[in-house]
């Protein structure tokens, strides 16, 4: 019920451009299949790209997908950092979802350079993302996306609602980016370093921090 929250959070104009016949759909960090499997199942027209680093995950999801016979679904393993410089998925998807894979300013990094121009990256965060949000902003620009739109949603009972980020791909993403395996994780674009750490000399192919 939860992984629905992706399409509760779209508005039915938003459902139609990028749900609809034909469209692409990755699920990045997809991990046991979630949201990606569920949403492929409620919108079978839909062609969904459940991507995970973890190969007992993805091997999983391929007997999954075998006995469902969910013939809209690919499984891939692999890092979203190596992947997103393949032609065959870099800025190829209509919308890139994921849920509690990461911070918000390393999660634009890992989303938006699979986001074709026109496309949206939409993360479902929990409650209280507003300061998170503001320190992906820098983060988002850089891959080419517009400023966040925060959406509450939730289906089925719980304390808080969960928060839908929607970020709008507008411009390419530049070459540079996203950058080595791991360095996002490591050192999130746009995150201030404390006082105290020292600010690394970053390669020319690592962007700016």
């Amino acid at each position: 019920m939860r992984s629905l929250e992706i399409a509760a959070a779209l508005t039915p104009a938003e459902r139609a451009r990028y749900l609809e016949d034909g469209k692409r759909l990755m699920d990045v960090g997809t991990g046991a299949g979630f949201p990606g499997l569920p949403m492929a199942i409620v919108f079978p027209a839909t062609h969904v790209t459940l991507l995970d680093g973890t190969r007992k995950k993805t091997d999983f999801l391929t007997v999954v997908v075998e006995v469902l016979g969910l013939g809209n679904i690919e499984v891939v393993n692999g890092r979203a950092e190596e992947l997103a410089r393949n032609d065959a998925h870099r800025e190829s998807y209509d919308i890139v979802t994921s849920r509690a894979l990461a911070a918000l300013p390393e999660l634009a990094e890992l989303t938006l350079p699979f986001c074709k121009i026109g496309g949206i990256s939409l993360a479902l965060k929990g409650a209280n993302v507003d300061e998170e949000a503001r320190s992906a902003a820098s983060a988002a620009a850089q891959m080419g996306a517009s400023t966040a739109l925060l959406r509450p949603v939730a289906l089925g009972p719980r304390p808080e609602p969960d928060t839908a980020v929607l970020w709008r791909k507008v411009s390419n993403t530049p070459a540079r980016f996203p950058r080595r395996t791991g360095i996002p994780h490591k050192r999130p674009l746009g995150v201030p370093y404390p006082a105290s750490v020292k600010k690394p000399v970053l390669n020319t192919d690592e962007g700016t921090v």
